[in-house]
């Protein structure tokens, strides 16, 4: 039999976000600069090593939590990244 386990860290934020205010920033998609602390060093990295002038770092909310999206200065997405 297969079955699918989700962790108790996913099931706690997948919570959080059914309850939590589409107001509040925490749960909105956001650009965000490369400096800001919330971006996890790892991702920061890999970010800097992929951007060119012009380029937008964002952070998108999903279901699964948390991930970071570079997208070209024409819109395009370049890379995207999330941690397990």
């Amino acid at each position: 039999m297969l079955g699918f386990f989700k962790s108790r860290q996913s099931i706690e934020w997948e919570r959080r976000l059914a309850a939590a205010d589409p107001n509040d920033p925490e749960f909105q998609d956001r650009p965000v600069d490369l400096d800001d602390p919330e971006i996890p060093a790892a991702i920061r990295e890999l970010a800097r090593q992929r951007y060119e002038a012009g380029d937008q770092l964002w952070r998108i909310v999903c279901r699964t939590g948390i991930e970071w999206w570079l997208f070209s200065a024409t819109g395009d997405l370049i890379e995207a990244w999330w941690m397990e």
